[in-house]
């Protein structure tokens, strides 16, 4: 109960800025936003993000509130810079998309929404390739981690599940300038913690060819 009220508060707040050399120091985190993408930057994204040239990480939680019908899904889209692209037109992606699975999915009842990765990218202001052959559908399951492509089209599905509301901490890590967000530190409710496995092992995914070979979609 205490965790979902945290992230319930937390969804209700705008994206923020952490950046690299606050989430690489030494320094007490300033916040426990910066605080979880540093978690997670030491326990999954180190090893993906060695050799790239990154700066920081945006991060926001988003809660799906349950339904009569059951949990609401989200359109398709692509993680970019919403600034740059109302300022001048430039559509910027981030280097990987992260969603980290906060809820717990009761026993016996349905799953909630699965996260839908498309290998389909825009190139040129043309979806590409047009019509995807190939996709990613990962259920949520609490303290795992979708790691993919920030360049590649997303969804959520519609779900059954009417009494669990989803939550997620999404986490986009960026090269080159950062996206028009907020920048720590901040007054806000605690993030619902990541409990710690000794040893998480990643579980490669699918690559999809529209990213260098060294950034593949992976799973904790």
């Amino acid at each position: 109960a205490g965790a979902a009220a945290g992230a319930g508060a937390a969804a209700g707040l705008p994206n923020f800025w952490a950046p690299r050399g606050a989430l690489e120091g030494g320094a007490a985190a300033r916040g426990p936003g910066e605080a979880a993408c540093r978690d997670l930057l030491q326990r999954v994204m180190e090893p993906l993000l060695r050799g790239h040239a990154w700066t920081g990480a945006e991060y926001w939680v988003q809660v799906y509130r349950t339904s009569p019908g059951g949990g609401a899904g989200l359109a398709f889209h692509f993680d970019k810079d919403e600034h740059a692209l109302a300022s001048r037109g430039e559509m910027r992606f981030p280097l990987f998309s992260t969603v980290t699975y906060l809820a717990e999915n009761e026993p016996g009842a349905p799953w909630l929404a699965p996260t839908v990765v498309m290998a389909q990218t825009l190139q040129g202001g043309v979806m590409t390739p047009e019509s995807p052959e190939r996709s990613l559908v990962a259920h949520p399951e609490h303290n795992h981690v979708l790691v993919f492509p920030g360049n590649l089209s997303h969804g959520v599905l519609d779900s059954n599940n009417k009494g669990t509301t989803r939550q997620t901490l999404l986490v986009n890590w960026w090269v080159g300038e950062r996206p028009e967000v907020g920048v720590g530190p901040r007054v806000h409710p605690p993030l619902p913690p990541l409990p710690r496995h000794p040893n998480p092992t990643p579980r490669e995914l699918p690559h999809f060819p529209s990213q260098p070979p060294r950034q593949r979609a992976t799973c904790t």
